[in-house]
């Protein structure tokens, strides 16, 4: 069976789409292309990688943050422990979760164990593991979707400015979306289960002629519905 190569990291994949096509030129900014090309040529590798760093941000946050809420959860409804824990444990949870963003932009075989730990110790934790973020972020920064109607993470797609009603739907679904994500995980599993007989054959065979180089829509013609 054929080797299938390892997808390149997003910056790989920008670098390339931005080489092979030279009509991207023509519609990036000047500011865009001078960025671009200061970073091609300085003598300092701004994508290079310092575990160290990583691992000691990520310890940091993750004592801060579990100790401050562990004091928040514990101490007595409105004491003054609860209340200085508080903004503590906001901040450092926050900086923990937020590191979401480092762990998706890590190349495939890059600091896998930190990549383990932060999704066991962080992501199960707080119901934000990294596979659901990685993949629209990663659309987030390609050329064809940055700032289009199709990014999924460019607000003023949800977000109209003026709007007081856009503003107050955007607020409350920001309220409403940990709820969304604790019934993905509550539903996931169990429609998982319910078709996981039917779909585990299927699956399997799509994921060898995968390997095997054959097309997404080559696997899905080759299987009965």
């Amino acid at each position: 069976m054929p080797q299938v190569a390892d997808p390149p990291d997003m910056e790989t994949r920008i670098a390339r789409s931005a080489a092979d096509d030279p009509a991207n030129d023509l519609h990036t900014p000047g500011w865009v292309r001078e960025a671009r090309q200061t970073m091609q040529t300085a003598p300092v590798d701004y994508f290079r990688v310092h575990p160290l760093r990583y691992w000691a941000d990520f310890l940091l946050a993750l004592s801060l943050a579990y100790t401050a809420a562990t004091v928040y959860l514990l101490a007595p409804l409105g004491s003054w422990p609860q209340i200085v824990a508080f903004p503590f444990a906001v901040f450092w949870l926050y900086r923990l979760g937020s590191l979401v963003h480092e762990v998706c932009h890590l190349g495939h075989h890059e600091m896998r164990t930190f990549k383990v730990a932060w999704n066991l110790l962080v992501g199960v934790m707080t119901l934000t593991p990294s596979p659901f973020f990685t993949r629209h972020h990663r659309d987030h920064h390609s050329q064809r979707m940055y700032g289009t109607p199709e990014d999924p993470e460019y607000v003023a797609n949800v977000l109209e400015g003026g709007n007081w009603r856009s503003a107050l739907g955007y607020s409350l679904y920001m309220l409403v979306f940990p709820l969304l994500v604790f019934l993905r995980f509550l539903l996931a599993p169990l429609s998982s289960a319910s078709c996981g007989r039917r779909s585990s054959r299927s699956a399997s065979t799509r994921a060898l002629l995968r390997r095997a180089g054959f097309p997404c829509s080559t696997c899905s013609a080759s299987l009965p519905s």
